[in-house]
């Protein structure tokens, strides 16, 4: 095993002290307030091309015809096409993006996967919707596929039942979930859980971030936190502005019940502020 030399990453920025950081911190700001105001102007954009749709009544009797895929015929707008919704892709699941060329080149590459492998995934996973629609409960009527076309080999096995868990007398999995609708304060959050669920949250978080916990000391003090939206506590903590197409966050939370006891495991929180 060759292991390569060590060598220090370039641009890392290392504060020496409190001044360095808090213009640091200034600089961040700035860049966020004008990458704010770009939003505003992508949003008149945005506004400027739907109202160049047609209405439904124009196209409701529109024929689609199909087109044979041509990327080198830049006329076509083939690519174009690929190339907008890849990164409307990316941009929904938080993934990196990729420029015109990048995508051309997959798009030459990806043909023969889709005739082989994934035509064959996307079967094997349109088996298991017919059971889903066909409202099958056992689990025992579903199936895992392990393939491999090299070899080949073709594999299926029984999915494995989630993990039970029991907070008071209520069953539940990751697939559960408790669902807040409706941006609160935290104020108005804690009472919620308090009298619909019997539960007194004594942390809350989001990610890797703490919003709330009594003994979690910040710069502003606790009786603030209280009258500020969940929407805003976060954006505080994570000192990230919310993208506007988010319209829920997933919150975790520790727990104890009424009578101070602590509740070991809950379902996430569903948190719909929008």
């Amino acid at each position: 095993v060759h292991v390569p030399e060590f060598k220090p990453k370039t641009g890392v920025i290392i504060h020496e002290n409190d001044e360095q950081l808090r213009a640091d911190l200034e600089r961040q700001k700035n860049m966020s307030t004008i990458r704010t105001n770009s939003q505003s102007e992508n949003d008149v954009e945005v506004k400027q091309i739907l109202s160049r749709l047609p209405n439904y009544d124009d196209i409701v009797d529109i024929k689609i015809q199909s087109h044979e895929f041509e990327k080198d015929d830049d006329t076509n707008f083939h690519m174009d096409y690929i190339v907008a919704t890849a990164n409307l892709r990316a941009e929904n699941y938080d993934i990196q993006k990729a420029d015109r060329n990048k995508i051309k080149r997959i798009a030459g590459n990806i043909i023969p996967a889709i005739a082989t492998a994934t035509a064959m995934v996307t079967g094997l996973v349109c088996l298991e919707v017919y059971k889903f629609v066909q409202h099958h409960k056992k689990i025992e009527s579903y199936r895992n596929a392990f393939v491999n076309l090299a070899l080949p080999f073709f594999g299926f096995s029984e999915p494995v039942a989630p993990k039970h868990q029991k907070y008071f007398d209520k069953d539940f999995t990751l697939w559960d979930r408790f669902e807040v609708n409706g941006d609160m304060t935290l104020e108005e959050f804690i009472e919620y859980f308090k009298h619909e669920h019997k539960l007194i949250p004594n942390m809350i978080s989001v990610g890797m971030c703490v919003i709330y916990s009594p003994t979690f000391i910040r710069n502003t003090s606790i009786a603030q936190d209280m009258k500020r939206k969940i929407s805003e506590l976060v954006e505080i903590v994570t000192k990230t502005k919310i993208p506007a197409h988010v319209r829920c966050l997933t919150l975790d939370m520790l727990c104890d019940d009424l009578e101070g006891n602590t509740v070991k495991d809950v379902p996430y929180i569903k948190y719909t502020f929008r």
